[in-house]
């Protein structure tokens, strides 16, 4: 995104002017991924120390659900072991998507209602949010 149209956001939210005045947050405030993730995410610049602490806070808060766990009855840990086997199933076997058996059922429905992952043919693609929060199936280039 360009200096125009994070200006014109951060008008609206006072945390996007805020960080916007510490050069270290740059870089992500140019990305519309973090940019609506800050947003809509719920973070307080007290939460965001710096580019590290914040993909923490994505990967606990909005990947493995932290705060929504409960509402679908799983715990946090067991979310994140089913989204690193995920993570590292791609990796290993350097593929677009994983069979979805390999994620408990539970945890599979809690990620898919909440937009973190989407399932096709049984099989779980790269996924990424777009700016207005939708979801953008990826490809492999």
């Amino acid at each position: 995104m360009t200096k125009d149209e994070i200006d014109k956001v951060a008008k609206s939210y006072p945390i996007i002017l805020s960080l916007q005045q510490n050069k270290k947050y740059s870089d992500l405030l140019c990305v519309p991924f973090y940019l609506n993730l800050i947003v809509s995410g719920g973070f307080v610049e007290e939460n965001i120390n710096d580019e590290n602490n914040f993909r923490n806070l994505i990967w606990e808060r909005i990947i493995c659900l932290k705060d929504k766990c409960r509402k679908y009855g799983v715990s946090q840990s067991d979310v994140r072991k089913n989204v690193e086997r995920i993570v590292f199933e791609r990796a290993r076997s350097f593929v677009v998507g994983v069979d979805s058996d390999i994620v408990d059922s539970d945890i599979l429905e809690a990620l898919k209602s909440e937009g973190i992952i989407v399932e096709s043919k049984n099989k779980i693609p790269n996924v990424q949010r777009t700016a207005d929060g939708s979801i953008k199936k990826g490809k492999r280039k």
